[in-house]
């Protein structure tokens, strides 16, 4: 299910009904979530994070019932830094014995790069960088001074341009 802007601010209301009191919140839960993460050693806190958020915004969109949302953000923390480091010891390299497969047709894993190359041209040329390079390999921390911003409104932007990429993809793998 994707993220809408709707669920977001539905999860921001959820924290506090004053919108800047709010996302004062989110920043600090963000922040603590990225401490916990460089704690568990996650090789991308930042990242780990956001998934954390993502989920929880989603649970809540669906009608869970939350008392304790710092709480809650660190239970599903833990299944993340979980799954984060299984997916570590296993993420090892194939052999070079080990044939590939040959069976995937080239149009089938062609499709979505053309779909996601398609909706990334869609967006605002302002949105589509600062979306690009907050997934880039240079890290996050200097998005906020390179736009005039806070990082908490870094992240609310790239969230609002990536459940928009994913409906548009979405939509263009199913035509």
């Amino acid at each position: 299910m994707p993220l809408t802007p709707s669920a977001l601010a539905k999860f921001l209301h959820y924290l506090d009904p004053n919108v800047s009191l709010a996302e004062e919140k989110y920043a600090q839960m963000h922040r603590r979530l990225v401490k916990y993460f460089e704690l568990n050693e996650c090789s991308d806190p930042e990242h780990a994070a956001d998934i954390t958020i993502d989920r929880a915004i989603r649970k809540i969109d669906e009608g869970s019932a939350v008392s304790n949302v710092q709480g809650f953000l660190y239970g599903i923390a833990r299944f993340v830094n979980k799954e984060l480091q299984t997916s570590r010891r296993l993420d090892t390299p194939l052999s070079e014995d080990i044939p590939m497969p040959n069976q995937i047709s080239e149009d089938e894993t062609e499709k979505p790069l053309r779909c996601l190359e398609q909706c990334l041209n869609g967006i605002k040329p302002d949105a589509r960088k600062m979306f690009l390079q907050y997934y880039d390999d240079n890290g996050r921390s200097h998005l906020a001074d390179l736009y005039g911003t806070t990082m908490n409104a870094v992240r609310i932007k790239v969230f609002y341009t990536k459940s928009k990429l994913y409906t548009c993809v979405a939509g263009c793998l199913a035509s």
